[in-house]
């Protein structure tokens, strides 16, 4: 039996939840049942050194389109070559991709179109894009995969479409990378703090939605409470130089250490007791999930994903967005020693329930179905 041919779109290899994602189901699809070829739109300038490193490693297939910033026609042109050279039975596209995916993909037959929603659907694109989106949703031409219930429900409400026709596919976790060890070893990155009290995480992008400035904020009163404690934020973005100001001007000093961009964040997480998530909105927040895998109780705002994953109480905390007081409140719960191996064992528990292995199975199936006679 001939493989299915499947192309997966990305915008660029940055450092992210997407393309993370994409990364991890390049790897994962079935090599006896799946041919897939990675596309980025942009070149390997805009690619994160650890995801090519990674794509060299296994080796995954791997095309850069080398788009120039804003509107590129050239891309369309690019594709179009692509699709009729490849002749893929699957286009898989992420973030902005689509727009120019799905035009080229419908003109030469491609018969199953799959794109995946990252974040609240009013939220991921333009609302120019999302026209064009619309389309083909309406007409079934491109169906839309939520990587969580909020995600699902934010589809549903702004396209118009009946949730059974969303299907849910959470993202998963590769437990043979992220769990826990014992006794926690402090990482190398963390070098020189005083690790004499807890030990806070805070991953992610530094944008503004993922909210660090609030992170920061609520640890100003952790501090208040115990002294000793020390928070790395893991990540990069355009808010690094200013979200360092804000940590001096709140007199926090090296008590907060920025790591930029780390390759093997887990062991950073296994190196620290508790993770912070602030952001103001989140699809999934997978990288709750992975912390939580390495045994990190989880302490995240109502922002949408985390709430499919902590379980309020038993295995973290969730406090409403924007209150600084509530996630100081619930970091301190989060590390009080008599609280925080149950909190951590029921963590790794339930961070087994969104193994990778299940998501990349449900991809499987929703590909093989979407190709049934």
């Amino acid at each position: 039996m001939p493989k299915i041919k499947v192309i997966e779109l990305i915008p660029s290899l940055g450092a992210g939840g997407a393309e993370h994602f994409v990364l991890d189901l390049c790897r994962c699809l079935d090599p006896a049942r799946f041919e897939v070829l990675l596309v980025s739109f942009f070149g390997e300038e805009r690619s994160a050194p650890m995801y090519l490193d990674l794509i060299r490693r296994q080796p995954v297939r791997c095309l850069f389109l080398n788009k120039k910033d804003g509107l590129d026609p050239s891309v369309l042109i690019k594709l179009n070559r692509l699709f009729k050279a490849e002749r893929p039975d699957v286009v898989h596209s992420n973030l902005y991709t689509a727009v120019y995916a799905m035009p080229v993909a419908n003109h030469r037959g491609v018969r199953c179109c799959v794109h995946t929603v990252h974040t609240l659907a009013e939220k991921e694109m333009p609302p120019a894009y999302q026209k064009i989106l619309a389309r083909y949703y309406r007409r079934g031409r491109l169906i839309p995969a939520a990587i969580s219930g909020e995600v699902r429900e934010s589809i549903a409400r702004r396209y118009g479409l009946p949730e059974a026709q969303i299907p849910q596919i959470d993202n998963g976790v590769d437990l043979s990378r992220f769990h826990p060890a014992s006794p926690f070893p402090a990482d190398k990155a963390l070098a020189g703090k005083a690790l004499s009290g807890p030990r806070f995480l805070c991953a992610g992008s530094l944008y503004p939605h993922k909210n660090h400035r609030l992170a920061l904020q609520a640890f100003r009163l952790v501090r208040d409470k115990i002294p000793q404690a020390t928070l790395a934020v893991a990540g990069d973005g355009p808010l690094r130089a200013e979200l360092e100001q804000a940590a001096r001007e709140l007199g926090l000093g090296a008590a907060v250490s920025f790591l930029g961009t780390v390759e093997r964040i887990e062991e950073v997480m296994r190196g620290c007791d508790v993770f912070v998530l602030p952001s103001d909105y989140e699809g999934f927040g997978l990288v709750v999930a992975e912390a939580m895998a390495c045994g990190l109780p989880a302490v995240a705002t109502r922002s949408g994903g985390p709430e499919n994953i902590i379980r309020d109480g038993l295995d973290g905390f969730l406090v409403p967005t924007g209150d600084a007081g509530r996630l100081a409140a619930r970091m301190l719960d989060a590390c009080n020693p008599d609280r925080r191996p149950l909190l951590a064992a029921r963590a790794v528990e339930r961070a087994r329930g969104f193994d990778l292995a299940r998501t990349v199975s449900a991809y499987e199936q929703l590909f093989k179905a979407h190709l049934s006679p």
